[in-house]
């Protein structure tokens, strides 16, 4: 790192602790981190300078992005300020101001084999029925479904659990814990 300001990350992420969370990680890989908690104070800290902007999508929608935009547009064409905006989908369409600017990255759904690992990872074991949770998980994701690794993981834990039940009581919990987010159910 050269002055401390140049280098930072800028994170403009204001739902829950994503933000903090992410300059922890930061900070530990030995990168100077900022957390901004609106984009007026995004604003405020790109004037400072900055290494990269990372912003969360919620953070962009229904706001008056005008500061961001006005700051965008006032780049010079070789500027490499990287900006990376964290989405979970493509339902919206982002400003010309910062599209240009874009390399879109769409990231496939894991594998079953990714998803195994994931999970022994998380539980550190492979418990009985989890080959069957996964290609159920897998198999809802490549139907277009809108699902965290979360959800796999929550769903995993609980199979491992004494209590859980077996038969259709169980599979319910299961169905309800692997929802659709996109369908609010």
């Amino acid at each position: 790192m050269t002055d401390g300001r140049s280098d930072r990350v800028l994170i403009l992420a204001p739902v829950g602790r994503d933000g903090i969370a992410s300059a922890a990680l930061l900070r530990k890989a030995g990168l100077a981190a900022e957390v901004c908690g609106s984009l007026q104070a995004l604003a405020e800290a790109l004037a400072g300078g900055g290494g990269a902007l990372f912003v969360a999508e919620e953070a962009l929608f229904g706001r008056d992005l005008e500061l961001l935009q006005s700051w965008t547009r006032a780049q010079p064409a070789w500027s490499d300020l990287p900006i990376v905006v964290l989405t979970s989908n493509g339902e919206r369409e982002f400003p010309a101001a910062f599209r240009r600017r874009c390399l879109p990255l769409e990231m496939r759904p894991p594998s079953p084999e990714l998803l195994l690992a994931i999970v022994e990872g998380h539980l550190r074991h492979r418990p009985n029925g989890l080959e069957e949770l996964v290609d159920d998980f897998a198999t809802r994701l490549g139907g277009g479904g809108t699902h965290s690794v979360d959800q796999l993981l929550n769903a995993a834990q609980l199979i491992t659990q004494k209590a859980f039940p077996t038969g259709p009581r169980g599979r319910a919990l299961i169905e309800t814990l692997l929802r659709d987010l996109s369908k609010g159910q």
